[in-house]
């Protein structure tokens, strides 16, 4: 059996300490992403209908579910919002949510590109970037499409 010096054992200890946590770091993060990490598929939805109904209705679901428009750029067809604080699961508590919204004329409708972007307030009073559950961020994605959808004229 080999011997080891308590130098090399404390060493060993160390290395091991920092192994565990690099572990347990990945470990939280798996199955995790910022929603920017999510497929453009996922974040993309077409629509049958017009460019200015489909405008408004993004406009009117982000009115609904309660962000307020701070750029709605019919032209080139950019909204953007402002961060507002959203409730939901106790992991989610205190994070501040901002929509960025893409719509654009096609052949057969409009197409319409979210862009969430979540961050937290830390104890500090700074901000830093929150990390959403990919299943989180994709039901989100779905619900929102869903509210714009019911916002489009019959």
């Amino acid at each position: 059996m080999r011997a080891f010096s308590h130098k090399a054992l404390i060493n060993l200890s160390s290395a091991m300490k920092v192994h565990a946590a690099l572990f347990l770091t990945l470990l939280l993060l798996a199955g995790c992403a910022t929603t920017q990490s999510i497929s453009v598929e996922t974040r993309t939805r077409n629509y049958d209908a017009d460019y200015d109904a489909v405008f408004d209705a993004v406009v009117a679901a982000l009115a609904i579910d309660g962000y307020s428009v701070t750029e709605a750029d019919r032209e080139n067809g950019i909204i953007n919002t402002d961060e507002r604080v959203r409730v939901g699961l106790r992991i989610f508590q205190g994070n501040r949510t901002k929509i960025t919204a893409l719509v654009r004329d096609t052949d057969d409708g409009a197409t319409v590109v979210l862009n969430l972007a979540t961050s937290n307030a830390n104890e500090e009073g700074g901000e830093s970037v929150s990390i959403m559950p990919k299943s989180a961020a994709r039901q989100f994605y779905r619900e929102f499409f869903a509210k714009i959808t019911a916002q489009l004229p019959s």
